[in-house]
């Protein structure tokens, strides 16, 4: 079980939980049960399910190319989803800096 905090303080609408992914990293991250900011951060920064307590699963496979309709300057990686047989970004579609690269990923596996 991956998602579920080791260590929780407070209760009601101040209870927190400690991201156990974080505190193995040396770093101590609280983050609050009640407003979904502790689901959040577990989700899309670590990519670990709420549902499964598992991390999401990984593409069958990857490929490079445009989005549909885009010229080829605009490539990006793509990987194909084992319950949907989708291809689907995996990196963002923007030319922007990302703190986490899956995170498009992770938010399609989480509604497939």
């Amino acid at each position: 079980d991956l998602y579920t905090p080791r260590w929780v303080k407070g209760s009601g609408t101040s209870k927190m939980g400690l991201c156990p992914v974080c505190g193995e990293e040396g770093k101590s991250k609280w983050f609050a049960m009640k407003y979904s900011a502790y689901n959040y951060h577990m989700q899309y920064a670590h990519g670990i399910s709420a549902a499964t307590n598992r991390p999401f699963d990984p593409p069958l496979q990857t490929r490079i190319g445009p989005p549909s309709g885009l010229k080829p300057e605009h490539e990006k990686l793509y990987g194909l989803c084992g319950r949907c047989d989708t291809w689907v970004p995996v990196e963002g579609l923007k030319d922007v800096p990302v703190k986490v690269p899956e995170m498009m990923w992770w938010k399609h596996a989480r509604s497939c």
